[in-house]
């Protein structure tokens, strides 16, 4: 009976991972033939893009092992929104929400001297507008991908198997190891920092998608955290002082600053015993 149970939760993603690893080795030796200078476990760029694409058809393979509701719900959870003023209000009010939460902590750390701002008027063109567009258009694309891939279908999943907390608990480990498939030994020896932060800010998105019930406030969180990086990439208005890595508290890629580890737990925590609030005042 147990061994079933373990079946039902895990066979199916251990033959869309297998499908996945062999597709992907396949692509890679491809292009090491003929010499296309492409690596899809890359982070950024188009091996990014490729590599995204091939985990969503997988996930699509995952799917399709499951029973019909359960990927009706998938496809209606992931595109509905799309068609509803409501659910893009919601995206953009954890966006902004998210999103100034990240400025201010920037703002923290230029207060405490360890970052200054840098004025950016005279790099205000069309240009940089052009730029910013599309970084917000390839935010959302990324977004939307990684909560199909890891809340609406993986944590929704081990939920079907376990409670809510070890499902947030395995789901944010997938996260976190998600971000690492390059090197991932020298990931978790010579930068457990970041994977702990990133571990973190996966228990906050599933924490933020249990207490709301709907994927596009974990969507918007997501994208507002990620996009301050993204305008800080095209355009630096601010800049850290070169003493700061030595500083546990803060950092500049904020997933290994002790400071994100509080605030990502602190969020997870409020959203969850919001949760547990509304359910009890139900009861």
């Amino acid at each position: 009976m147990i061994a079933q149970k373990i079946y039902r939760s895990v066979g199916s993603l251990i033959a869309a991972a297998l499908s996945l690893f062999l597709w992907s080795y396949a692509f890679q030796a491809g292009v090491y033939y003929f010499d296309l200078g492409i690596n899809i476990l890359s982070e950024k760029n188009m091996g990014k893009i490729i590599f995204t694409f091939l985990v969503l058809l997988h996930v699509d393979l995952f799917l399709r092992l499951q029973k019909k509701e359960y990927v009706d719900t998938f496809y209606q959870t992931m595109f509905s929104f799309f068609y509803s003023w409501r659910s893009l209000i919601s995206f953009f009010y954890y966006f902004f929400l998210f999103f100034l939460i990240h400025v201010a902590v920037l703002g923290l750390f230029v207060s405490m001297g360890h970052a200054s701002f840098i004025s950016f008027s005279s790099s205000l063109s069309y240009y940089f507008f052009k730029k910013t567009m599309w970084g917000f258009i390839a935010t959302f694309f990324l977004v939307w991908s990684e909560e199909a891939i890891f809340r609406a279908a993986l944590f929704n999943h081990f939920n079907r198997f376990v409670s809510v907390k070890p499902a947030i608990f395995v789901t944010s480990l997938c996260f976190m190891v998600a971000h690492s498939l390059q090197d991932p030994v020298h990931f978790f020896i010579h930068e457990w920092r970041i994977a702990v932060g990133l571990f973190l800010f996966g228990v906050m998105l599933n924490s933020l998608y249990v207490s709301t019930g709907k994927i596009i406030t974990s969507m918007g969180a997501h994208a507002g955290v990620v996009f301050v990086k993204v305008l800080q990439r095209r355009i630096l208005f601010v800049q850290f002082m070169p003493q700061i890595s030595s500083i546990w508290l803060i950092d500049a890629d904020l997933r290994q600053s002790l400071l994100a580890y509080l605030l990502f737990s602190a969020c997870a925590f409020y959203f969850l015993y919001k949760k547990n609030i509304e359910k009890s005042s139900i009861l």
